[in-house]
């Protein structure tokens, strides 16, 4: 009877791990299994090539894993601890992975204990790759600063809003023409800068540029001393990197 049951509790862990493994799978994770004497028990192929070793070099090894990075084991450790005593909830960690080669992996890590018939006997932790995202908004954050180092330094008057028209960023050259400071612009929409426009106007111009048209257009806007001037407005549409 306790063979029996044995193997039992050892086909529901099975089935657990090869689900687990199988939507991981799905989502492109990697994905890890440790028993309660602290063992790595289970490293699917995804976690594997994140780490450049094999299953069998993984397979038996307690903390500190090999795939701890050396300069982030006290913080591992920290984090390890704090999972398997409970303490830690089941919010994911933004961890270091260390491969082979001696490179670094930022991946998420999100953990979950491993329960078998209403007992639990060890810990699953998924692992996402979040290098794509880090270099796209690394690369977003290059964009920003590039269009803010050419809004500032524009000798003609340059608005960025966004596509509901609420206004983002201005130069000093459209300070200098409304003769209003930047914090009395940005935030405000573009429809209250402009005199004069038919409802519904400045909405379809905005349609139209990230419809792809930019054709310039004449306007009026009026400056804080009461001021009417005409000027000519051309629209594009910035698409946003990453």
């Amino acid at each position: 009877a306790d063979v029996t049951a044995a193997k039992g509790v050892e086909q529901e862990l099975r089935s657990q791990i090869a689900f687990r493994e199988a939507l991981a799978t799905c989502l492109g994770s990697g994905l890890t299994a440790i028993d309660a004497q602290h063992r790595l028990v289970f490293a699917n192929p995804a976690f594997c090539r994140m780490v450049g070793l094999s299953e069998e070099e993984l397979i038996g090894r307690i903390p500190p894993f090999p795939h701890w990075a050396p300069e982030d084991v006290e913080e591992g450790l920290r984090i390890y601890r704090g999972v398997v005593s409970g303490e830690e909830s089941a919010r994911g960690h933004t961890v270091k992975l260390r491969h082979r080669d001696g490179s670094r992996l930022t991946a998420q890590m999100t953990t979950a204990p491993l329960v078998v018939r209403g007992e639990q006997i060890g810990w699953l932790a998924s692992f996402t790759d979040l290098t794509s995202r880090i270099e796209a908004e690394e690369a977003l954050r290059r964009s920003e600063a590039k269009t803010r180092a050419i809004l500032a330094t524009a000798l003609s008057p340059f608005v960025l809003f966004d596509v509901e028209g609420v206004v983002l960023e201005v130069n000093e050259a459209t300070c200098r023409m409304l003769g209003l400071p930047q914090a009395q612009i940005v935030g405000r929409c573009i429809r209250e800068l402009v005199v004069g426009a038919p409802p519904g106007r400045i909405e379809s111009r905005i349609a139209a540029a990230i419809a792809g048209g930019n054709a310039p257009f004449e306007t009026r806007v009026q400056t804080a001393d009461g001021r009417i001037l005409d000027v000519e407005v051309s629209l594009s549409h910035l698409e946003a990197e990453g």
